[in-house]
């Protein structure tokens, strides 16, 4: 006998609860047993959000009901359109504008910077346009990183890794990403430069990077923004992994097989990639009004000093932790190699290992 079907709306609402839908159309605002209501002035707490996220009753306005009763409300849309709009919003995230200006103690979405300059934009798509074509050269970097195959075919496809030539050389590079909600209010980002591996010197054992544009070249710097895998899952994230590291950001999802295709990554999970251990910074300030406000963060820094510093009073765990958000972090234990690709390249990390540590169930406050 065939197992009944569940219907795009009945899925929809096991998705999203009133406290997500709450949390993506009203930011900073707080979903509760006994809250304030986000529809309107409401100095005595007279709102309730019950039977798991799933139903509210504003005892002031008597009014009451479900998630879509709720986005209805929110948006004035009848029931029927309501409905679809739910469905939609659980198939990509999208919620269109505000409802209500943002009031939030996090730091507010700033708008898109500019473009890339027309000549940067053009190495950075010939780049692409390279990585794309060569099979060579793909395989040469899955090597490499011990990533599987497939997966820089799959990242150059969306657009996170190119190999531009700078200087008569060619090398790595990943874009750097800036947020905005396009004119569907779907969370995406526009490439404001890219960040660019410069192979060692003859002599030389170390690599290193640099942005373009920059200063020097164009009068204008490119933010170290955050690299993002995932970006339209932002804005109902539950769970939010950031890496100390754009090469580590990619080794982890390529280990846990998230980017063997679209379908292979896990609802409501967005990783991020923080440039150097100080760059924390930009990533809440870029990307701050955008996450839920329950979400919660998984942090992988380095195992050296730098890396530790995100568990000082004044860092990056901390930070977090003042917005709402519960953390928890793991580095590598002293004696093995300092970071998520030492570690995969030394011995492969299993799929299992990472879900492990992606299970919040234990983070602390």
């Amino acid at each position: 006998m065939n197992a009944p079907t569940i219907s795009p709306l009945a899925r929809a609402k096991e998705r999203i609860t009133v406290s997500d839908l709450g949390s993506m159309l009203y930011a900073g605002w707080k979903a509760g047993k006994s809250c304030r209501s986000p529809f309107r002035d409401d100095r005595n707490p007279s709102f309730s959000v019950f039977d798991g996220g799933r139903r509210w009753k504003d005892f002031g306005t008597e009014e009451r009901g479900d998630v879509v009763d709720f986005l209805a409300k929110a948006k004035g849309l009848d029931k029927s359109a309501a409905a679809k709009e739910l469905i939609a919003i659980a198939n990509t995230g999208a919620t269109g504008a505000p409802v209500v200006p943002r009031i939030d103690r996090r730091p507010a979405a700033k708008e898109p910077l500019k473009p890339m300059p027309a000549d940067v934009a053009a190495i950075w798509d010939e780049g692409l346009e390279h990585l794309r074509g060569s099979l060579w050269t793909q395989q040469g970097i899955e090597k490499w990183r011990r990533w599987p195959l497939g997966t820089v075919r799959q990242l150059a496809e969306d657009g996170l890794i190119g190999c531009p030539s700078l200087f008569g050389r060619r090398g790595i590079a990943f874009p750097v990403q800036i947020p905005y909600r396009n004119e569907l209010g779907i969370v995406t980002t526009s490439n404001a430069g890219f960040h660019f591996r410069h192979k060692p010197n003859d002599g030389e054992t170390k690599a290193f990077w640099s942005y373009l544009p920059n200063i020097k070249a164009y009068g204008v710097t490119c933010p170290a923004a955050p690299f993002v895998i995932g970006a339209g899952f932002v804005p109902y994230a539950q769970t939010v992994v950031v890496t100390e590291g754009q090469w580590d950001a990619i080794t982890l999802c390529a280990a846990a097989g998230w980017l063997v295709s679209d379908a292979a990554w896990p609802e409501h999970l967005t990783v991020f990639a923080t440039r150097g251990a100080g760059a924390w910074r930009p990533l809440i300030e870029l990307w701050g009004s955008y996450w839920l406000s329950n979400a919660m963060f998984l942090l992988f820094p380095d195992g050296d000093e730098a890396g530790a510093t995100w568990n000082d009073p004044s860092g990056f765990k901390y930070a977090l932790c003042k917005l709402g958000h519960r953390v928890r972090i793991i580095r590598p234990c002293p004696g093995t190699p300092k970071d998520l690709n030492d570690i995969h390249r030394s011995q492969p990390i299993p799929p299992e290992d990472i879900m492990e540590w992606i299970s919040m169930e234990r983070c602390p406050r």
